[in-house]
Formats: C-alpha cells, structure tokens, sequence
C-alpha cells in the first residue's frame, strides 16, 4: 500500500506527505468543519469518541 501511495504522488507531481498526516489532515478540517465528533471518530475507526477528543482537542 505505502509503495501505491508512493507512486500516486509521485505522478501527481504534488509534494510527499505521509499518509498518516492525510488522516490527522482529514479529522482536523472535518472538525473545524463542524461535522460531529461521533462521525468523525467512526471515520477515522477509534474505538472511543474520547479518543478523538483527546487527539483532536487543538481544533
């Protein structure tokens, strides 16, 4: 998976970032975006909404 991600960007011509960061990236605007906590916690597969809140509480 990390090697298709790999070759995506690269023919993208975008610059390389992390998949994880794609995944804090996508939680933080959802967040900022006013979409529910619950949801966003579910997306993002944690076992906990408090687990989001904790990781996610600068937003």
């Amino acid at each position: 998976m990390a090697r298709d991600y790999r070759k995506m960007v690269d023919k993208s011509g975008l610059p390389y970032i992390l998949f994880h960061d794609l995944r804090h990236t996508h939680a933080t605007l959802l967040l900022q975006q006013g979409v529910h906590p619950k949801v966003v916690s579910e997306r993002l597969g944690h076992s906990t909404i408090g687990i989001t809140m904790y990781t996610y509480t600068h937003v």
